[in-house]
Parts: structure tokens; sequence; C-alpha cells
């Protein structure tokens, strides 16, 4: 239940307007809510004491902090309590400060998908970041004058498409101090992330805006995003070569694709004549696949419809291709030759 540990001494700071917005429990009159205000007070011999303060409030509205906010900053927390049973619960909680920045991160790819920032290892991409609330004099302290900005890359681990519980346990690989009010864009021609084949990793980047360290206050992220980074899509195909020779339709062909990029479409075609980028040819039957998985993903198909792909005798282009948010993209191209010319006679064959 709330309790009051230290009333602290008003002084001529920053109040705060609290807003809260609870959804609304099966019975309301079972829980009872409260802010907690805890915050840092300045003794008369220099040194910070901690103090918490609770107050009831009702399940929506507004009003302002019981106390002032000092230059240290404040920490609120929104609880309720289940009146029946006791148990406690934790809805919410936010730090403000007299000198508290405020931030917006935004990471912006080729990949339109809605619920979730994604890109390919290989591609760029865009992060805007908005500040507000630095000020320009040189003698403020740091906290009121510029806001850290933090890149982390973190791979998944061996066959897994998340990070473990979505947390980044890994060290910045990047920061830098913004010291102006606006947007700042940085642009990044791949993704930072490394392993052992270029392009062949997967993974998040995330971004985060730190507030400084700042009387006694620690440093406070106020802005953040995520973006996953997929492998780039490699493709072959198996059980015939580059330029080889057949007297019929092809036998026993797997279409092998790894690494297909979420929300991507890949297929075989083919076409009479030598390779030529950006030839639409006729679709391999069984080799269409469109990659509903979050993730990305792998794919073995066993090509056997040929029906129409060869109708006389000459060379032949296969292809295996990609269609995804960042255009149409040949994963592999070989030729055959057909020649129904080639005969067999008693176990020895002759070409003519």
């Amino acid at each position: 239940m709330p309790r009051n540990k230290m009333k602290a001494l008003a002084r001529p700071c920053l109040s705060l307007h609290w807003l809260f917005l609870l959804a609304a429990p099966t019975q309301a009159q079972e829980y009872v809510n409260w802010v907690r205000q805890v915050q840092n007070v300045q003794r008369a011999d220099g040194s910070l004491q901690q103090v918490e303060l609770d107050y009831y409030v009702s399940r929506e509205g507004t009003q302002l902090s019981e106390d002032p906010v000092p230059e240290t900053g404040a920490l609120f927390e929104l609880w309720t309590i289940n009146s029946d049973t006791g148990e406690e619960y934790l809805l919410d909680s936010t730090t403000v400060g007299a000198y508290l920045p405020s931030a917006i991160v935004n990471i912006e790819t080729e990949d339109p998908y809605p619920n979730v920032k994604r890109t390919r290892a290989d591609r760029p991409f865009t992060v805007r970041v908005d500040v507000d609330g630095l000020v320009a004099d040189a003698d403020a302290q740091e906290a009121a004058r510029n806001v850290l900005f933090q890149q982390f890359a973190e791979n998944y681990p061996d066959g897994q498409a998340a990070l473990p519980n979505g947390e980044i346990t890994s060290d910045p690989i990047w920061e830098t101090l913004l010291e102006q009010n606006g947007q700042h864009v940085l642009s990044f021609p791949a993704s930072a992330l490394e392993g052992a084949v270029p392009g062949k990793v997967s993974g998040e980047e995330h971004f985060f805006i730190q507030a400084m360290q700042d009387y006694g206050v620690d440093p406070i992220v106020v802005a953040q995003d995520k973006i996953q980074i997929w492998p780039v899509t490699d493709g072959h195909f198996e059980g015939i070569t580059d330029n080889e020779a057949l007297n019929g339709h092809p036998t026993d062909v797997r279409m092998i694709v790894n690494d297909a990029y979420p929300g991507s479409t890949i297929y075989a075609q083919t076409y009479p004549g030598t390779p030529e980028l950006g030839t639409d040819g006729k679709l391999i039957q069984g080799s269409h696949k469109n990659v509903t998985e979050d993730a990305s993903a792998s794919y073995d198909f066993q090509l056997n419809d040929w029906d129409g792909h060869f109708e006389s005798d000459g060379v032949y282009t296969l292809e295996i291709y990609s269609e995804s948010a960042f255009g149409r993209e040949r994963l592999c191209h070989l030729t055959i030759t057909i020649d129904m010319s080639m005969v067999f006679q008693g176990g020895v064959h002759s070409i003519r």
C-alpha cells in the first residue's frame, strides 16, 4: 500500500503534470491506485538523500505531482493493489527532470513491412533522431547540453530468430554526443553485424538516446528503436550443370534456396537462348514459393514438371529469382543444350 518515507521540502522547480489511463478491471472498486514519486534531495551538507512519496490517484485523470520535481529528476511509478487479495502490481513508470531532454528515434528501411523494422544485411538504412530540450548555455551541466547516441549490434544465437529474452547484452559498437536540438540523420550503408561469411548474418541493431548522468541520477534512456537483420539470399540448382547437353528433359533436378527473405517470393524459370538479366521466362512448376515466415527460411524443391519448356532443340537458360522489398534479383543461372538427335544403338550412343 502507499507509504511516505519522507516528505520532501518544497523548492522552486518544475512541477509534473501526470496523466493516468488505466485499463478498467473487472470490478473497478476492487483495485486501489497510487503513484510513487522517488527523488533525491540535497541535504545542508551537500549530500543527497533519496525520498519516496506515495499518493492515491483515481483510475483515470490528470493531476499535479505532490512534490515539485528537482533538478536531479524524479522517478514516477504507477501502482495498483487488489483490495481482496493484497496483490500489488507495477503498471508503468517514467522519469522526468527539470533538465531531462526528450527524443524520438525512428529507423527507415526499404522494407514497408508494418509490424517490425527489418532489412537485409547488405542493404542501407537510415536512423532519424529528433532531440528537444537541450540548452545552449555553456555553463549548464552536461545533462542539459547534450544526449548520448548509442548503436548496438548483436547476432541471433545459432538456429534462433530472436535475442534471448529480447534483450541486448553486448556493449555499444559506436556512440556519439548530440549537442543540438532538431533532427539528426544518420545513414548506414549496411548492417554492422559480423560473421564468418559477409552478408550471412542475422540479428538485431538497437539505437538508444540516453540522457547523461546528472546530480546523482543515473543515465536514462529517453528514446530507442531497433531493426531486425536477415541474411542475403542465395540459390543454386543441383542435378544439372552449366553447359550440359541433354537428349531430353532434365531429370532429378533440385532447386536449393538459402535464407529467403521474409515476405519474399522465390521461383525458377526457363527461356530459349543464352542468359539475359531481366528476361521473363516460363515458370517451372513446383518452384514457386511465397515466404510467409517472419524470419528468413531455406527451401529444397524437386523439379520434375518440364512440359512445354523445351519445345525444340537448342540452347536454354534456367534461372532462380527472388522478388522482395529490394526488387527482383537473380540468384543463379545456367545454360543447357537440348539435342533430340542423340540416339542410342546397342548400348553405344553417338551424337550427330
